[in-house]
């Protein structure tokens, strides 16, 4: 094939391989760049997840008074663990909306990076909206669990 290639142009480059090999080539770079936003993804979704759990701590913490009564008014750490959680969903569900809406938004911007998905996929919105309420959820639910077990009277004492 070299020598046929050679006959009608010396000048062209010939190169044989095998087709898997110049396959794996050519995605080499698309396979690169989703490896690369996936990291970015999860490490945003890590730093997102410390954030708020940051942020539900501080809530917690200044609420320790409030969680104080209701505990001396005989509400179960169950209770207090679902109060706080609640807020924490209710937050959630508007940064979700507010989040859909700026998704919706930018997904044009990034259709031609997309394979084979729809750039406004039901299923793709609806699964992140549920990965990011899960971290939400968890981010919340250790500070929930430290605020049940708050003594209601060093609460009641406290400034």
């Amino acid at each position: 094939m070299r020598a046929e290639v050679a006959a009608i142009d010396p000048g062209l480059p010939v190169e044989i391989g095998m087709l898997d090999q110049q396959v794996s080539r050519l995605a080499a770079q698309p396979r690169f760049n989703a490896v690369l936003l996936g990291i970015f993804a999860g490490l945003g979704a890590a730093l997102a997840g410390i954030g708020l759990y940051g942020l539900m701590s501080f809530l917690v913490a200044q609420r320790t008074q409030e969680i104080g009564v209701r505990m001396a008014l005989g509400a179960t750490p169950g209770e207090i663990v679902r109060v706080v959680l609640r807020g924490a969903a209710g937050w959630t569900a508007v940064g979700a909306a507010v989040g859909m809406v700026g998704a919706l938004c930018v997904t044009r911007l990034l259709k031609s990076m997309l394979f084979r998905v729809s750039s406004n996929d039901p299923w793709i919105m609806a699964s992140a909206v549920i990965a990011l309420a899960l971290v939400v959820l968890a981010a919340a639910w250790f500070p929930a669990r430290h605020a049940a077990h708050v003594d209601p009277v060093e609460a009641l004492r406290r400034d």
